[in-house]
């Protein structure tokens, strides 16, 4: 009976042993599938800032990048010291400066900042370098004439006695007059260094 006893409780824990083993097998299945799918996360949260870091980082320098090639192209395209006529975008409002709105790295030709003032005057070329800068000119200016007017002499011949007569006659009459062809009002604007 012993003997049958024993084989018994000998099925019994192989029995068991392969239950356990097969329990087991599926707890560390169970456990093996949630650390897998923790650690997946874990890596797919880390790629994703990583890719949100380097996306930043892309965009930073690409910003960098775009403004160093900005200044260079303003630099190269446009010497310093160009005056051009300048049509603002947008005009500001009454007591607003127009220096508000000028493009960054210029300047309005009012005196200022080392650009002649050409506030209601317009340009005339040259090739004296002598002449550079130098203004002329008036807003306004008067007109003189001369002339004589003809001239009458009469001599009276008879009893009652000779007799000369001379007259002169000037008469001039000038209008003021805006002497301007038509024409459009923009600002002059200069390149600064």
């Amino acid at each position: 009976m012993m003997k049958l006893l024993g084989g018994a409780l000998t099925i019994f824990s192989v029995i068991l042993g392969i239950l356990g083993y097969f329990g087991f097998q599926q707890v560390m299945k169970s456990q093996l599938e949630k650390w897998a799918q923790d650690e997946f996360k874990v890596k797919i949260e880390a790629s994703k800032a990583l890719a949100e870091s380097a996306a930043q980082n892309a965009n930073k320098s690409l910003g960098e990048v775009n403004a160093i090639l900005a200044g260079l192209r303003a630099k190269a395209v446009v010497p310093i010291g160009t005056i051009v006529p300048w049509f603002p975008p947008e005009v500001p409002k009454e007591g607003v400066s127009l220096n508000t709105i000028v493009p960054q790295g210029w300047a309005i030709c009012d005196g200022s900042n080392g650009t002649p003032n050409l506030q209601d005057r317009f340009v005339l070329g040259t090739l004296d370098p002598n002449s550079i800068g130098k203004q002329g000119g008036s807003k306004t200016h008067n007109h003189t004439a001369s002339f004589s007017a003809p001239r009458f002499e009469a001599d009276n011949v008879g009893s009652r006695g000779t007799g000369a007569s001379e007259h002169d006659r000037t008469k001039v009459s000038v209008n003021e007059a805006e002497a301007m062809p038509p024409y459009t009002m923009l600002v002059y604007i200069m390149k600064l260094p």
